[in-house]
């Protein structure tokens, strides 16, 4: 099997203040509610959630994603971190206070998948696999951001 993935650093910015955009980014039911991929999200205890996401079928490799992520708050950061499954979700998002009373969400983000493909073949997807994360994850902040 051959890995997949890349990493996202961006800056978003949200219309609400610092408070209640690190408190939407941590909410469990909001980041459920945001992850419009997945055919179910389970909450396991108070700070960790089970995903299984929509199959993803390009033609020459077929995907199901499974992990189960534990999220903590740290200071001014929102910390997530992959426990187990057959993908890599691990990030962290800093929110800045602005003067104008909104925020701004430094978001840094790794995503890894096995996919059973030979590693000839891998190589030619990378850059395919990377633009959807990237596409994924922005659409995924902004509903998240929406949601504060």
């Amino acid at each position: 099997m051959a890995k997949l993935g890349g990493e996202v650093k961006q800056v978003f910015r949200s219309k609400v203040d610092a408070v209640r955009t690190r408190a939407a980014i941590a909410d469990l039911d909001k980041i459920t509610a945001a992850t419009t991929e997945a055919t179910s999200a389970q909450k396991i205890g108070a700070d960790t959630l089970k995903f299984v996401l929509q199959e993803q079928n390009h033609g020459v490799a077929r995907f199901t994603g499974q992990y189960t992520v534990r999220y903590s708050t740290e200071g001014d950061e929102v910390v997530w971190r992959t426990l187990e499954g057959n993908m890599v979700n691990e990030g962290r998002a800093r929110v800045v206070a602005r003067a104008d009373g909104g925020a701004d969400v430094h978001w840094t983000q790794r995503i890894e998948t096995e996919v059973p493909v030979p590693g000839l073949l891998a190589r030619a997807l990378a850059p395919v696999a990377t633009k959807i994360m990237e596409g994924s994850i922005q659409g995924y902040v902004a509903r998240l951001l929406a949601s504060a």
